[in-house]
């Protein structure tokens, strides 16, 4: 069964092997984000980035990564996808 929840800062190893085979992907000249980048700038506090962890059986299997937003427009509270 897959788990949603957020991620700590006990989960930088697993989302930089997640945003590693990403950028593989999309973009293989990156040279990616290190555990302890991802520790210090996005999962420590305090970080207006937010991320989410998928784990099924208790493996790490996707993350959203998202900027809170606020629409002056429309008077609204929001969020911009940074990562899926």
């Amino acid at each position: 069964m897959v788990q949603i929840r957020p991620a700590t800062l006990d989960d930088a190893d697993a989302l930089a092997a997640l945003l590693a085979d990403y950028l593989r992907e999309r973009h293989p000249d990156h040279a990616g984000t290190t555990a302890d980048q991802l520790r210090r700038d996005v999962l420590g506090e305090p970080h207006g980035q937010r991320v989410l962890l998928a784990e099924n059986g208790g493996r790490p299997i996707a993350f959203v990564a998202w900027d809170a937003v606020y629409d002056m427009h429309w008077a609204a509270k929001g969020a911009q996808i940074a990562d899926l």
